[in-house]
């Protein structure tokens, strides 16, 4: 029968495990379900620290883990907590370098806020969830709200909760522990949920244990149950406590279950230990039934001694790169496993079946946390194990770097990765035999390697397989049967942070260099380096960073610019600057570089010719006619080098070849200069140049030759009157002779006339668009009167050119002619509209006299009229005179006859076929009398009685 050295290799443990956590479980201890409220859960603390040259803020932590920490290491001033990971923590040394503490399983929980904050794995009752202060993990604040506000509202109404749960709010996930254990447990991340419910299991209800879990007494036939919220998971602790206890244990799953329990989630391999510490693994298997999912746990209990203890627990999936695994040639009682929390290292002694089986453990840390360009100045690996048996103790559990990569779900031991057998490391101490402690590696080596990319991170093997000789250690890779989990494997790593990596400021991408320029860079942070200390590495390269030559090697502390002159290096489109940080504290080290974009090194060429030039032509043939003498001349500012600019211009105007005017260098970008007055005279024609001087001194050669002549106003004499003139016709015609030296032609003129000396125009043609060389004024007021008339040759007005003391008198005997045909076209019952032809008049017809048999009824000052208030029967006896402005009345017009009658009247005739009369409704009538010659003289308005 083969030797159970694992009933060995346990039982220290096992007595510590069952005399201390069976016992209290097995004791009349009855842990309350009272809960930590605001005043009992811990708040985050803040000290500056000061030391040698640098204040920092670090974090005084309330776990008991760091606590303890701090306490063992007086150098750690507090943690550090901007450089927390879910994995690890980070502490401030006195001397200004840290030391990190990474674990295989998170250290952190991420909270609502974003920030990470220590696990505390106290569970809660639902019903005070509400009253519980505390920083909600952001995989449980949702459901834990949904449940403080339910069960408050609940409460507010007098009820206490049937069914309560409890929660842990400061986990990495969403744990739900039964209140009564057949309700099962729950665990969730990410919106993935996994739920544990017993088959079978009796309907008992449990109590809170040590804060954290709930123990269930006989919740199978002879079988306690422990559920325990731990840093990362659910941890199920089974404790047979008679063989009378199932052999088969059985969990129905809900959720997204695969082989590997979900993505989120991962079972750990079972195990059980007895009374005696043998160690054993346990069956566990998933079991599918339709579209239910189940999970048994079936173990071996021959040769073992009650109570025994089986610990199947589910963990989540960690987000960092690490990973555990045991490799075996043992296919029975230690098997390989991936995702272990302990593994055994070592070679058996040849049991009765004469094998000998080798077993390894294989552990991969993530050290990413270790900031890029940090020093490593010392790591170590801790485990806590125990020695199983050894027969050489000389020979202790080697550790070799992995060189190969490797999958913790998939490893066996054929497939297990090779290792580097050029470094290794051997366990500090003196072994014994079961003896329980923490177990050391030095591992900088690796740690310096896997950091510095050297060698990829594939991890940790150990190994303990010398011939002949042999030697089995338990080791736990983050717990190792522990119900608390507090004896984690871990690894420390002393480091100094390198400075921070300056900013490039200047040069930028695209920037033309030459001469001595100026780099500058931001300031780069030591936490053991005040700025004002911190120097800098300066470099130049000139071939896109295939070589690199010094600026300069250290500057003077504090600064962050240097001036270079880039005037004797090569040309170049692809140059670089780079510069790094140089701290002067503890192991004085460089940071990283920190490099500019790429820019242009060339060296200056000088300006074209200025371009553009205005106004002006380039033949003098054909100059540019200009208005007025003080014109502004514009060009275009160029340079063959990106980024130059105008600094300074100078012109020169020149009449022929002879030079009129130099302005001499203006120091100024602008591209534009006004002319000074006096210097031209129209009709001649100049010619101007301009040279421009670049931002760095080069001078361009002139412009060509702009060509301009000043325009020549253009003139008029006026031909007709002359000042003092009397006229009798108030209709003016203006004529005037048009000049121009340039040769301009006529394109408008205008007129205008005042007759309060100027005060007012009381006449203006307004700018006609003519070449016309006369104008015809409107008919004007008679009285004195002043003209004046300008002309514009398209580019300039005249000068105005006056007459004066014009008088326009009237001397009109002429009357007008006399209006005609006039007709009645339209009337109502109390007016009618009369027109006629009009009249004319030399001087024109202002208006119209209307008259009733010889007597003055109105006026128009058009031929149209309308008569009000007409009386009804009334005869019209119509005749009308026109009349000129100078008072001038044509004859009277041809009469007009009209009797106003409007209604439905009736017409009653002579003899003669005449109207003799005209009878109305309303009983009025009209007589009509005529002479012997049958001609209407009169008629006459008969009211009824």
């Amino acid at each position: 029968m083969r030797k159970k050295w694992t009933g060995f290799a346990s039982l220290l443990l096992v007595v510590t495990l069952i005399s201390q956590t069976y016992s209290v479980y097995a004791s009349t201890y009855q842990a309350t379900a009272g809960m930590e409220t605001l005043s009992s859960i811990s708040h985050d603390v803040y000290a500056q620290i000061q030391t040698d040259v640098v204040t920092h803020q670090v974090y005084q932590p309330t776990s008991e883990k760091t606590r303890k920490l701090l306490q063992e290491d007086p150098e750690l001033l507090g943690e550090v907590v901007e450089k927390r990971t879910p994995t690890s923590k980070h502490f401030l040394r006195k001397d200004g370098t840290y030391k990190a503490i990474i674990t295989m399983q998170d250290q952190h929980y991420e909270a609502e806020d974003g920030k990470l904050y220590d696990i505390d794995t106290s569970i809660y009752k639902e019903s005070v969830l509400d009253s519980v202060y505390a920083r909600l993990s952001k995989a449980s604040a949702q459901s834990i709200k949904e449940l403080a506000a339910t069960n408050k509202a609940i409460r507010l109404k007098g009820v206490l909760p049937q069914e309560e749960h409890y929660k842990a709010p400061q986990v990495p996930f969403d744990a739900t522990l039964p209140n009564r254990f057949v309700q099962g447990y729950s665990i969730a991340k990410n919106n993935e949920r996994l739920s544990f419910v017993p088959v079978g299991a009796s309907n008992v209800t449990g109590t809170v244990y040590e804060h954290s879990g709930m123990q269930y007494e006989n919740a199978w036939n002879q079988t306690d149950v422990l559920l325990q919220v731990v840093d990362n998971g659910i941890k199920e602790t089974l404790i047979l406590k008679s063989p009378d206890a199932p052999h088969t244990f059985s969990y129905e799953v809900t959720g997204a279950l695969n082989e590997s329990l979900s993505n989120e989630f991962a079972l750990q391999p079972a195990w059980l230990i007895d009374a005696s510490g043998v160690y054993r693994d346990v069956n566990q298997s998933i079991r599918r039934d339709g579209n239910r999912a189940f999970i048994d746990v079936l173990y071996d209990s021959i040769d073992l001694a009650y109570p025994i203890m089986i610990d199947p627990t589910v963990t989540i999936a960690s987000n960092s790169i690490q990973q555990s695994a045991q490799v075996s040639n043992d296919n029975y009682y230690n098997p390989t496993r991936g995702n272990t929390s302990s593994f055994v290292a070592g070679r058996e002694m040849p049991g009765d079946d004469g094998e000998l089986y080798t077993y390894r453990g294989l552990v991969q840390y993530n050290i990413s946390s270790i900031p890029a360009g940090a020093a490593i100045r010392n790591a170590t690996l801790y485990l806590y194990g125990r020695e199983n048996y050894y027969v050489y103790p000389i020979y202790k559990t080697q550790v070799y770097r992995v060189a190969q990569p490797w999958n913790q779900n998939a490893i066996t031991w054929n497939n297990q990765p090779q290792f580097d057998g050029s470094w290794s490391s051997s366990a500090t101490g003196t072994p014994q035999l079961f003896a329980e402690s923490y177990f050391s590696w030095d591992i900088t080596n690796p740690v310096s390697q896997w950091h510095n990319g050297i060698s990829p991170n594939y991890g940790l093997a150990f190994i303990n397989e010398f011939p002949h000789h042999n030697g089995l250690y338990s080791f736990g890779s983050y717990s190792l049967y522990n119900l608390s989990g507090s004896n984690l494997g871990y690894i420390t790593v002393d480091y100094n942070d390198a400075p921070s990596v300056p900013t490039v400021l200047t040069p930028t991408s695209g920037s033309i260099l030459d001469g001595i320029q100026s780099i500058n860079w931001s300031a780069a942070s030591d936490v053991d380096t005040p700025p004002y200390q911190i120097r800098y590495h300066v470099q130049l390269s000139t071939n896109g960073g295939a070589s690199w030559n010094d600026i300069v090697s250290l500057t003077n502390p504090g600064v962050t610019s240097y001036n270079f002159d880039f005037t004797n290096q090569p040309e170049t489109t692809n140059a670089y600057v780079r510069v790094r940080a140089l701290d002067t504290g503890v192991g004085a080290m460089y940071g990283n570089w920190g490099q500019s974009a790429p820019f242009t090194i060339r060296h200056n060429r000088a300006p074209n010719a200025p371009s553009g030039t205005y106004p002006g032509s380039g033949n003098s043939a054909t100059p540019q006619l200009i208005v007025g003498g003080t014109p502004t001349l514009n060009w275009i500012f160029t340079d063959p080098d990106a980024g130059n600019t105008q600094s300074a211009y100078n012109i020169v105007i020149k009449n022929g070849a002879n030079p009129i005017y130099d302005s001499g260098w203006v120091g100024s970008s602008g591209t534009s200069f006004i002319v000074p007055g006096g210097i031209m005279a129209p009709n001649v024609t100049y010619n101007w140049q301009v040279s421009v001087q670049d931002n760095k001194g080069a001078i361009s050669p002139y412009s060509a030759p702009s060509y301009f002549k000043i325009n020549s106003i253009p003139t008029l004499a006026i031909t007709s009157y002359s000042d003092g003139q009397q006229v009798t016709n108030n209709i003016l015609t203006f004529s005037w002779n048009y000049g121009d030296l340039d040769g301009q032609a006529q394109t408008a003129y205008q007129v205008v006339g005042t007759q309060d000396n100027w005060n007012t125009w009381a006449y203006n043609s307004g700018e006609v668009n003519s070449s016309a060389n006369s104008h015809v004024a409107p008919p004007l007021a008679f009285g004195g009167w002043s003209f004046a008339v300008r002309v514009f040759d398209g580019m300039e007005w005249s000068n105005w050119v006056f007459r004066s003391n014009i008088s326009i008198v009237y001397l009109d005997t002429e009357p007008p002619t006399t209006p005609s045909n006039i007709s009645m076209t339209a009337r109502s019952e109390n007016s009618i509209t009369l027109t006629w032809n009009a009249s004319t008049d030399n001087k024109g017809v202002v208006s119209y006299d209307i008259y009733d048999s010889s007597m003055w009824i109105g006026s128009s000052p058009t031929n149209t009229i309308t008569l009000s208030n007409v009386p009804l029967g009334h005869a019209y006896v119509i005749t009308i005179k026109a009349k000129d402005p100078t008072g001038n009345v044509s004859s009277s017009s041809e009469v007009f006859y009209y009797t106003h009658i409007f209604g439905p009247q009736k017409y009653y005739y002579d003899s003669a076929g005449k109207v003799d009369y005209i009878l109305f409704p309303n009983g009025r009538k009209i007589d009509y009398q005529y002479d012997a010659n049958g001609n209407l003289i009169g008629t006459t308005l008969h009211l009824p009685n």
